[in-house]
């Protein structure tokens, strides 16, 4: 079975300069749309509809939110060396999100540590980062209204195939 992951997908009217970034340092780019990921690559037995359920649900108690990144910030460990977007506005619903989905798929707490962000770029290094850090400036803020919770399955390539998605906030 194909990791899947549980994703939100902002709509930004200014997100081409969130591309032209990812065009330069993130090698996912072309594989899958600017993202915020609420539920890292996992491996599940259940089926698509059991998982839809479980999510649609979720969906359902989480009403809409404002989200805003600004900035670029860095992060390095065991999986890379990362430029990120910072979630600026909407990181408690993101936060809550990532907890519930922890709880419900996992059967545990939320990751320590986690930080709601949009991956920009992954480079090879640490001087890489460096570089690419301070090379790097966004034009104000981005900001949208989160509506819809999605999942995704990894393709053999890479790629993101969407599984499924579900307004947030509704009674369905």
């Amino acid at each position: 079975m194909a990791p899947r992951t549980v994703l939100l997908f902002p709509d930004f009217e200014n997100g081409e300069a969130l591309q032209r970034v990812r065009r330069r340092y993130d090698p996912l780019c072309g594989l899958i749309r600017p993202h915020i990921t609420v539920a890292f690559p996992f491996e599940d037995g259940r089926s698509s509809p059991d998982l839809a359920t479980l999510l649609c649900e979720i969906a359902r108690r989480t009403p809409p939110f404002a989200l805003t990144l600004r900035g670029v910030s860095t992060c390095s460990d065991a999986f890379g060396h990362w430029l990120f977007a910072p979630v600026v506005q909407g990181i408690g619903e993101i936060k809550d999100l990532h907890g519930a989905l922890s709880r419900v798929l996992f059967r545990r707490d939320a990751l320590p540590g986690y930080t709601p962000h949009l991956t920009l770029g992954k480079l090879p290094d640490a001087q890489a980062l460096a570089q690419a850090a301070a090379h790097t400036v966004l034009p104000g803020e981005f900001s949208c209204r989160v509506d819809t919770l999605w999942m995704e399955c990894i393709g053999a390539g890479g790629e993101s195939i969407v599984e499924g998605s579900w307004p947030l906030g509704t009674r369905q």
